[in-house]
């Protein structure tokens, strides 16, 4: 637990021990964050995150995770989330060694003096000033609790948060911002009135309210002159709070590049570079393509596919006809433009969604 200072004896002049405890800086980086990679980033860190808790650096730290409570709030140990579990013994798992009563001391102490650190480190990392971190922060804030109504599908009131200068535009109630007063912001006025966002909007869309320590980071960044953020990071300079390293595996994530074309023993086959790919797999089965199916046979299996329903016999006689090179394409160009094709897709939202 945190110690008590000395009290100041005599002339109100602190005592040594005191003065050695006020000048002792603990800062994450050299004090903090080593004890966590010990005891806790196996399970709390930028690339495996339960309940979306990255303890691995200052912004996952003052962000929190699933229980929308801040991990730590700087100068109040007893209300820090992460000093509550970690105290009582739900932190780390039953199967992990216990935090030393030492590492809980200097992390009660670090939360207690402020939580030193978050500026310096933040800014080394990404190479961005405390003001920009910090207004980075309120974008993220602004994004996922705000752009449901102020964002690209809809402007409330004519209100558009996405950048600096819509947000000092304003809506119909004037600007939302007044940089350097934050008290005279609408923003901060609406928030603080519980007014934004809207508690049915909340309801509806799982959105927590702006917690306290959230309002406050507005309340500095307009203070500090509201400051455009700067860009999103890259995936390549992402700390973990966007992307882990599974994610970064994902197909979308990475960039395209074309395979070569298999060669086949049959090219003859081969309509386009697909069919390759097609036919080679199958080779390596002892298998090949089936005969092509006759004009018929082969527009049922595509209205049935498209539409849901076999084709007219006006359709089959039409295609029958069509003795072009491209007659094959067109039909498939008339079956996807037809308003059967949009209502068989538009069959399967419907079933989702339960006819509701």
């Amino acid at each position: 637990m945190l110690l008590p200072l000395p009290v100041a004896h005599g002339n109100d002049e602190p005592a040594d021990g005191a003065a050695s405890a006020a000048n002792l800086k603990l800062t994450f980086k050299r004090d903090v964050l080593p004890v966590l990679q010990e005891h806790c980033l196996e399970c709390h860190s930028a690339t495996v995150r339960k309940s979306s808790l990255n303890l691995q650096s200052m912004q996952g730290l003052f962000r929190g995770g699933e229980s929308g409570e801040p991990a730590v709030v700087p100068g109040k140990p007893y209300d820090s989330h992460l000093l509550e579990l970690i105290t009582s013994d739900q932190m780390p798992p039953e199967d992990r060694p216990r935090l030393p009563p030492a590492a809980i001391d200097k992390i009660e102490q670090w939360i207690a003096t402020g939580a030193a650190g978050a500026n310096e480190q933040d800014s080394a990392e990404h190479g961005l000033s405390p003001e920009l971190l910090a207004a980075r922060d309120v974008q993220f804030i602004l994004q996922v609790k705000c752009y449901q109504c102020h964002g690209r599908k809809q402007q409330n009131s004519g209100l558009d948060l996405r950048s600096i200068a819509s947000i000092l535009a304003g809506g119909k109630s004037g600007p939302a911002v007044v940089p350097g007063h934050a008290a005279d912001s609408l923003i901060v006025q609406r928030i603080a009135a519980d007014q934004m966002p809207p508690r049915d909007v909340r309801y509806m869309l799982s959105i927590k309210p702006v917690s306290d320590l959230e309002l406050a980071t507005i309340n500095q960044w307009i203070n500090s002159g509201a400051i455009a953020p700067p860009p999103p990071p890259g995936i390549e300079h992402d700390d973990g709070l966007l992307l882990s390293d599974t994610d970064r595996e994902w197909w979308s994530f990475r960039t395209p590049v074309a395979p070569p074309v298999p060669e086949v023993r049959r090219p003859h086959r081969v309509r386009n570079p697909i069919d390759s790919f097609v036919l080679a797999k199958l080779h390596e089965r002892g298998l090949d393509f089936s005969e092509d199916a006759e004009r018929n046979l082969l527009m049922r299996r595509l209205s049935l596919d498209l539409t849901g329903l076999p084709p007219t016999p006006d359709q089959l006689a039409q295609f029958h006809d069509d003795l072009a090179p491209d007659a094959w394409e067109r039909l498939v160009d008339r079956m996807l433009a037809s308003p059967a094709c949009g209502e068989k897709a538009a069959q399967h939202w419907l079933d989702a969604a339960g006819y509701a």
